[in-house]
């Protein structure tokens, strides 16, 4: 199962991971950023559009965009690459664990769990994670880009709970997150949103832009997938997790 979602994996995805150096600065248009090393809301490599090219447009490079199947530029990531990597576990500190010992031939649900480092449960805890997807989304109330990007992930929990888990890490607190904007306000938000301001998790993975995601296998634990939802060209859809899932989830 391990080397069929690997080649599924590599024939739809290239990840890109983008340099450090080029984190997004903060923009008039409503995205918004984080100084001082802390996450940055993601601003695609394309001047004033970001993630919302539609037909009829052109990139800044004079590119037409005829469809929503044309990539206007390269799959990009705020983040480490963890492709075709297992998720790592982490200390109560938020550091990767190097004892191998602690990290050999642990499932999918005992490798998640020693991933999420969780201050506290928003609105409540996950279900259980054995013989699932797993979906992790890192974002914050403050970020233009996840409000985006919420719809989508709410839209998946809402589509397959019987394959997928989806879960939201937010490094915004319990009163900010209540000020999320509708339609997905605080305590309408159906999927699970764990709380973790010191930002374990996310550090752990090298993100520096959200929203970033990642897609985690129900055996091994192994990221499959990885990068913004709803990035135009390389989204994650419904068609492309029914193709993780007859692959991942079989007998």
């Amino acid at each position: 199962m391990k080397s069929q979602l690997y080649i599924l994996s590599v024939s739809l995805f290239i990840a890109i991971v983008a340099d450090a150096a080029d984190k997004p600065q903060c923009s008039a248009d409503g995205v918004c950023t984080m100084p001082q090393k802390k996450a940055s809301a993601l601003v695609p490599p394309v001047a004033g559009s970001g993630p919302s090219f539609k037909p009829g447009t052109k990139t800044h490079e004079g590119k037409l965009i005829k469809s929503k199947k044309d990539k206007p530029y390269p799959k990009q990531l705020w983040a480490n690459s963890f492709l075709f990597r297992e998720l790592p576990l982490l200390n109560d500190a938020g550091k990767i664990e190097k004892d191998q010992k602690l990290d050999k031939n642990l499932s999918a649900v005992e490798r998640i769990t020693g991933f999420l480092k969780i201050e506290s449960w928003y609105n409540h805890k996950p279900p259980d994670l054995k013989d699932k997807f797993v979906l992790i989304e890192f974002a914050a109330s403050w970020c233009t880009a996840c409000k985006r990007s919420l719809k989508h992930i709410e839209h998946f929990h809402e589509t397959f709970p019987d394959e997928l888990v989806v879960i939201s890490v937010f490094e915004t607190d319990a009163v900010k997150n209540n000020d999320f904007p509708k339609p997905g306000a605080g305590k309408n938000i159906k999927h699970c949103v764990g709380i973790d301001t010191r930002r374990r998790c996310a550090d752990a993975l090298g993100v520096y832009g959200i929203p970033h995601a990642v897609l985690i296998e129900p055996e091994s634990g192994v990221v499959v997938w990885e990068g913004m939802v709803h990035q135009i060209g390389y989204e994650l859809t419904d068609e492309l997790l029914k193709k993780f899932f007859a692959v991942g989830l079989k007998n």
